[in-house]
């Protein structure tokens, strides 16, 4: 007889998802990831609107991630107009998805994961923990969000930000202050991060083998690239959709990506296993010193590889901002048509915007999250742990199960747009 265990709501994950794990005889039948979101239309309703609004309303997709949806349908819109977009516009992008990465992953970390790690159930006795450490992190958050509200004029979605560049002048002073602010936070960080990531390594080891793609590009790179590489194979953005198919499921809001039938990794750690070699000198020691052994695809290594790269994130985007000369407001969008694609890093992995413009208007839209790529990668997960305790009481079996979750960092606000209609 099948024993069904049903977690109907999982703790600490951005959004409402419950999770059903099917066994019968110790042999895990089925895993489904619900994701419980309603759908969020965006893609239909951005139909008919200005293509210079579309970062606006993409970035009110998620309160998370608001700036990476912003900046990849920016360029997306760029590449569909054959827009030039100056080189000081691309690499204050980049700093910037650099500290909008490192936000996103300080609030998954401590506010998410690590009570996993320690023992305990709410990031509120986690801080009582770790007073000091708690403390420490989210003055280096404050710092980041005070940053990207004074350039952008909101740490959470971006009001600035346009085809073309930005719509205000943001002038050579300012970016030097800021960078200097960021660099003070750096030189904080580093003992923080070894503090907190030799807690994050010492938890379960899921030994498996999976794909796992990440943005191509001779740096570490989050925003620059226009090709991609899944499984070793590089992938052109235009050609992404010919290579990853998302599927429709009947027990989700949420499609699921699978890259030539199968399923892979993005993120932090898909990230970390393309582009070791390019963190700065200060991650690197960091992941040195931790032993990690790349490329790997254990999902309890995503939270370590994060605070990695928080700290090549504060140390780069110091770098490039300082380096910077003074913005100029982006120039008015013609009314021109065509059809872009573009893929950036958000935070959780690769993300891709796709529009059809005519003449200044959308007429089409198509947005593949990360969190939709990882789906069918948590389940495989899920199934995995659910082998390995599938003798343990169901309760020990289902909290195994969560704690895997939450380490791919989900996303379920981004996932869903799918609509189920009754015949």
């Amino acid at each position: 007889m099948a024993k069904c265990l049903r977690s109907e709501e999982i703790l600490r994950i951005e959004g409402h998802g419950e999770m059903l794990v099917k066994i019968r005889g110790g042999n895990v039948e089925s895993v489904e990831f619900r994701v419980l979101e309603p759908s969020r239309l965006f893609e239909a309703f951005m139909v008919g609107k200005s293509a210079v609004e579309a970062p606006y309303i993409s970035s009110r997709i998620c309160g998370l991630c608001g700036y990476s949806h912003a900046m990849c349908a920016a360029k997306a819109v760029e590449n569909a107009l054959n827009l030039e977009v100056p080189d000081e516009v691309s690499l204050l992008r980049e700093a910037i998805m650099m500290l909008n990465t490192i936000d996103s992953h300080l609030i998954h970390v401590f506010a998410l994961s690590l009570p996993d790690f320690i023992k305990v159930k709410t990031f509120i006795e986690a801080a009582a923990k770790l007073p000091r450490q708690y403390k420490e992190a989210f003055e280096i958050k404050k710092t980041i969000c005070d940053t990207l509200t004074r350039i952008c004029g909101s740490s959470v979605h971006p009001v600035n930000i346009v085809p073309g560049g930005f719509t205000s002048k943001i002038d050579k002073k300012t970016l030097v202050e800021v960078s200097s602010e960021l660099e003070e936070e750096a030189s904080k960080a580093e003992q923080l991060i070894e503090e907190v990531i030799a807690l994050l390594i010492s938890g379960e080891k899921l030994d498996r083998k999976s794909n796992y793609g990440a943005l191509a590009d001779d740096s570490y790179p989050f925003y620059t690239g226009e090709s991609v590489v899944i499984a070793g194979e590089k992938i052109p953005a235009s050609k992404f959709k010919e290579k990853v198919k998302e599927v429709e499921v009947d027990y989700s809001t949420s499609k699921k990506a699978l890259f030539q039938g199968e399923n892979y990794m993005v993120g932090a750690l898909a990230r970390l296993n393309n582009h070791y070699s390019k963190l700065s000198e200060a991650a690197r020691k960091i992941a040195d010193q931790l032993g990690l052994k790349l490329p790997s695809t254990n999902p309890y290594l995503i939270p370590a590889a994060q605070l990695i790269e928080a700290v090549h994130c504060l140390e780069k985007a110091s770098e490039i901002m300082r380096s910077l000369p003074t913005i100029s407001p982006a120039e008015k969008l013609s009314e021109k048509s065509g059809v872009g694609m573009a893929i950036v890093e958000a935070p959780r992995g690769l993300l891709y915007h796709e529009y059809r413009i005519e003449n200044g208007k959308i007429a089409e839209a198509d947005i593949i999250t990360p969190t939709v790529q990882n789906i069918p990668d948590i389940e495989a997960s899920v199934k995995q742990i659910a082998e390995k305790f599938s003798k343990c009481d169901p309760s020990t079996i289902k909290e195994k199960c969560e704690v895997v979750v939450r380490c791919y960092d989900p996303c379920l606000s981004c996932s869903t747009h799918v609509i189920k209609l009754s015949e």
